[in-house]
């Protein structure tokens, strides 16, 4: 299976990363006897199932390396700013879902 990045796969990502971040800090907070040690892992845990990974796939892809001079060659300079696109996509998105949680969550 190949997966193709594109604006709705990082909008995608965004969403997952950021009501996963959401519900997991809500949970972690209440958790009162971790050791820092278990705290960490839960975080590493997070970091890789919501942000690293999605971001890679989703939003990324994998591409061939940019070339030294990538800025004078006008297709490398568009497959660059195609990703710089979906990277802002997946942030805004996240950072929508995100105000929106906390808004709903302080009117409750």
């Amino acid at each position: 299976m190949t997966i193709k990045p594109n604006q709705a796969t990082a909008a995608a990502a965004g969403i997952w990363a950021a009501l996963g971040g959401m519900a997991f800090e809500q949970w972690h907070a209440a958790q009162t006897s971790l050791s820092s040690l278990t705290s960490n892992l839960l975080w590493g845990g997070f970091m890789l199932v919501f942000v690293l990974l999605p971001l890679f796939f989703f939003v990324i892809g994998p591409q061939p390396p940019f070339g030294r001079d990538w800025i004078k060659d006008p297709n490398e300079r568009a497959r660059y700013f195609q990703g710089v696109r979906r990277v802002l996509v997946w942030l805004v998105c996240g950072a929508v879902v995100a105000g929106a949680w906390t808004g709903i969550r302080h009117l409750a």
